[in-house]
């Protein structure tokens, strides 16, 4: 046996300090071998707690120094990184909290509490989630925040701490005791809170810190060489630097908590008293579990904001793709022409284009004898990736010309010359600290000094520039990649690409530019159209006129059809008298038919061509992408029986494409072999098992529709059933689902077995559009079998498509004593608040979010908050998806009770599921 040092010595900064080897005082700690279930460590104040030294603890076996506790004790530890809390009489009643870190199961002792703090019941978490769901600005975020850790635990003084993209903190909401000084609006130093001890933060989401004048108590170890990983202890000792900086701040007490946005560490609540005060564990969970759910809510808000940012730059990307492609004989001219464009994209006060040994400029630039040391700097910079800077570099500091107009730069090779460089002017502002850093720098040891003061302290910073965004440095690289793209093929495209009698894209262009939309309309979910043109009445003109007069109506048509559109649309002949038209960026329908209306309008006016008046027409088929399709053959498709309705009709006017004029081109085989499907019974359901992970009993079933098709086999929903709704069978295949689960689990009941619960998928459209009520009682009546075993599962999009009707809709089913369950969480964004209205019986999360290897505690973190929501909602949690045994491993260390997936089974026939029905 030997006694740990009382805390990691050394360098805060570089110190393990989840390796700490002692406690607070105010608890103690026993740590058990999970493999031999032997005492390995326990805190040398033990016998406080047992009446027991740790000379009679530790190599003891646990069963035999716990008793009759001893089970209780190993499943409230049994979970890797996540606390639980109970009580045991010993004789004394205590609180005990437990986790599993490695190899060893940590049980921690306190005095005991409330088994709840008053403060946060159902009643007051509900209002809570209510709030957040209110909230749409990370402002009115910190102030709910703070207002409810301040009511709750009556520190002195409650800071939220956020840290900015240097790692320098800032105050941003603040609520102190009368006559306590406050913080608002200083920042901090990075070294205040070093890389080391964010890690640690963001592992472990709140520390208590109830005495800093107390003395630690050092932790006894039965094995000299094992080390005890306390990341997520409760009672952790603190490094002795941290304990000076509250002294010299007058704190005797602090509680802190972690706001984890994305698995990254954005702030902290930090809690200060002036005298000792401890929360006791329940109550520091509880803080935790607001936390969680405020990380969660701000993550959403966040994603939001850059969502929203994201989608204006890649909109404005959009908009100067179109520009630099209607210029694609003329390079120079179009980086020239829309170099203020570009500027403005990226919101930069100047910009530099060096292109083909010619130097171009917009905006705010140095003057020429400063462009030479930033020219010679430039040259330094590698040529394969963007590169930015919003500090200027030291050896440009003495050329204030420089420093004043370029202090921030976002720097775009285009090749191994050629370059573009946006500029931001120097942003001259006043930083107030919370006290005079010993040092600013990171590598300076005396940066890690605490400071004697914490007095408002101003520093002038110069020489820097407004920070780039991710989402400006993201939107440099495409357009990186854009500009090379259009330098490399401007020139091949005015030879190859272009019609040579009009001038206009050829069949090649536009088959490579209809390419190019609809990758950008999946990108960002937009929408255009496609028109497909045929003149009428032009053969005779052509064979009675001559074909130089057809080539003049030709160049005419090209002329007028090129006055109607935009810059970014696309104009193409493809052949004789054919053309078409990509119109970008469209909101709705009616934006292609009021052009596709103005093309047959203005191409029917008369031509005057070498004194002969010429009078033509135009028939115009337009299809819309996404709307009809995003597949670039069907959607020429659709365009064409668009234009051929339009023929067929008597042509001189335009039609936009519905999905029946291809039901009607299509040929019969297809509708036989979907008749067929349903009337000689083709289709199956399939069951696919969702298990209780501690008992491996099946729990539930999930129903799946397949289709045993006679040439193409075993076919999926997916595979088949846009065909089937297309062909407007979606209610009857919907009927038929339901029909055969209510047979087979009237089937299973007449076999002696219990009901087991089955979910069924509805869709968007099955829910808004079937009397589900309706349908469920009749089944019911005509089995004569009751639905309580009954689950729909919908998903989050259908939820958001009219949540109103949504919550009227579930309320009704719920009355009927029919369960819901929410499928695929966390694919959309359904509001907190409205999680409450709807009342889910059940939530099933995808495995995939979680990710094992890359971002572990992302994953571990995701999945907490998830649990958390569930048990606010008191839900079912079913993870689904799972595919691996080491997901399945993790899951059960998480207390997962639920899971749904290929490794435990795949859908199958109901003949093949008799094991566990009657469990």
């Amino acid at each position: 046996m030997s006694e740990q040092q009382s805390a990691p010595f050394g360098n805060c900064k570089n110190a393990a300090l989840h390796h700490t080897d002692s406690i607070q005082s105010f608890g103690g700690l026993i740590a058990i071998n999970a493999f031999a279930q032997t005492i390995d460590f326990c805190s040398k104040n033990i016998a406080d707690w047992f009446e027991k030294s740790p000379d009679q603890l530790l190599g003891q076996a646990a069963l035999n120094i716990f008793g009759k506790n001893w089970p209780k004790l190993a499943k409230l530890a049994s979970v890797d990184g996540k606390i639980q809390l109970m009580k045991i009489d010993t004789p004394a009643e205590i609180l005990v909290a437990g986790h599993r870190q490695g190899d060893h199961l940590i049980l921690e002792f306190e005095e005991p509490g409330p088994t709840q703090p008053n403060w946060w019941d159902h009643s007051a978490r509900v209002s809570f989630v209510d709030k957040l769901t209110e909230i749409r600005t990370v402002k009115e975020l910190g102030k709910l925040l703070v207002n409810t850790v301040a009511s709750s635990t009556g520190f002195d003084r409650i800071m939220l701490y956020r840290f900015l993209p240097d790692w320098h903190g800032e105050v941003i909401d603040e609520v102190c005791r009368l006559g306590v000084d406050g913080f608002l609006g200083l920042r901090f130093p990075a070294t205040d809170v070093p890389a080391n001890v964010r890690q640690l933060y963001t592992l472990n989401w709140q520390r208590m810190i109830a005495d800093i004048n107390s003395q630690n108590v050092a932790l006894v170890n039965w094995d000299e060489e094992t080390r005890l990983d306390m990341s997520y202890s409760l009672l952790r000792a603190v490094h002795p630097v941290h304990i000076r900086y509250l002294q010299n701040m007058g704190v005797e007490a602090s509680f802190s908590l972690s706001i984890v946005a994305d698995g990254k560490l954005w702030g902290l609540v930090a809690c200060h008293h002036l005298s000792n005060k401890r929360l006791n564990a329940y109550e520091r969970l509880a803080l935790e579990e607001i936390a969680k759910l405020t990380s969660l809510h701000l993550q959403n808000l966040l994603g939001l904001i850059e969502q929203e940012k994201r989608s204006i730059l890649r909109e404005k990307l959009s908009r100067l793709r179109g520009g630099l492609a209607a210029m694609n004989n003329d390079a120079k001219s179009g980086l020239v022409i829309h170099l203020a464009d570009m500027r403005e994209m990226f919101n930069s006060d100047g910009c530099w284009l060096h292109y083909t040994g010619e130097d171009h400029f917009t905006g705010l630039v140095p003057d020429e004898e400063s462009l030479l040391p930033l020219r010679n700097w430039l040259e330094v910079l590698s040529r394969e990736e963007v590169a930015d800077f919003s500090h200027l570099p030291e050896s440009l500091n003495r050329h204030r010309n420089v420093a004043r107009m370029a202090s921030g730069m976002l720097f775009i090779p285009l090749g191994s010359t050629d370059f573009i460089v946006f500029l931001r002017q120097e942003a001259v502002q006043v930083v107030n600290w919370a006290g005079k850093p010993q040092s600013l720098d990171d590598n300076d040891p005396k940066a890690l000094t605490p400071r004697n003061s914490f007095s408002v302290w101003a520093q002038e910073v110069r020489n820097s520039s407004e920070p780039w965004l991710d989402s400006e440095i993201e939107l440099a690289m495409n357009l990186r990649t854009e500009l090379i793209e259009y330098i490399d093929y401007a020139r091949l495209e005015q030879i190859a690409l272009h019609d040579a009698l009009t001038g206009l894209a050829n069949r090649l262009r536009f088959d490579k530019q209809l390419q190019q939309e609809v990758r950008d309309s999946l990108t960002r979910n937009s929408q255009f159209a496609v028109h497909m043109i045929d003149l009428d009445k032009f053969k005779p003109v052509n064979d009675t006129l001559g074909h130089p007069v057809g080539d003049e109506l030709l160049r005419s048509v090209s002329r007028r059809l090129l006055d109607l559109v935009r810059s970014q649309d696309t104009v193409a002949r493809l052949g004789g008298d054919e053309f078409a038209i990509i119109q970008s960026g469209i909101t709705c329908r009616d934006n292609a038919a009021l052009l596709a209306e103005r093309v047959v309008e203005q191409v029917a006016k008369p031509y005057e061509i070498q004194g002969k008046n010429v009078v033509i027409g135009a028939s115009v088929g337009v299809a819309i992408c996404p709307v009809d399709t995003s597949q670039q053959d069907e959607l020429m498709e659709n365009a064409d029986l668009a234009l051929y309705s339009v023929k067929k009709a008597g042509r001189n006017a335009f039609s936009l494409f519905e999905h029946s004029m291809r039901k009607d081109a299509e040929s019969l085989n297809d509708s036989d072999a979907i008749f067929q499907a349903v009337e000689q019974q083709q289709l199956q359901v399939y069951y696919q098992p969702i298990i209780d992970i501690r008992s491996g009993d099946i729990s539930s079933l999930e129903a799946f529709i397949r289709w045993h098709h006679p040439t193409k086999g075993l076919l999926h929903a997916a595979e088949f059933l846009p065909d089937f709704e297309q062909m407007h069978f979606g209610p009857q295949i919907g009927e038929y689902v339901f029909t055969q689960v209510f047979e087979q689990q009237l089937k299973w009941r007449s076999q002696g077995n219990k009901s087991i619960p089955i979910s069924i998928n509805v869709s968007q459209s099955q829910f808004a559009a079937t009397d589900m009520i309706g349908l469920i009682k009749k089944l019911g009546d005509k089995h004569d079998i009751s639905w309580e075993w009954l689950r729909i599962d919908l998903k989050e999009q259908a939820v958001l498509n009219d949540i109103q009707m949504t919550i009227r809709k579930l309320s009704k089913m719920r009355e009927a004593g029919i369960g819901i369950q929410l499928d695929n969480f966390g694919t959309s964004f359904v509001p907190l608040g409205y999680l409450t209205q709807l009342a889910f019986g059940g939530i099933k999360f995808d495995s995939r979010n979680i990710d094992l290897h890359g971002h572990q505690q992302e994953g571990h973190a995701l999945l907490n908050i998830v649990q958390g929501i569930t048990q606010v909602l008191n839900a079912k949690l079913i993870i689904t998806r799972v595919e691996s045994e080491e997901m399945l491993s993790f899951l059960r260390k998480q207390n997962i009770d639920f899971v749904q997936g290929y490794i435990i089974s795949e859908p199958m026939p109901a003949d093949q599921i008799k094991p566990g029905i009657d469990s």
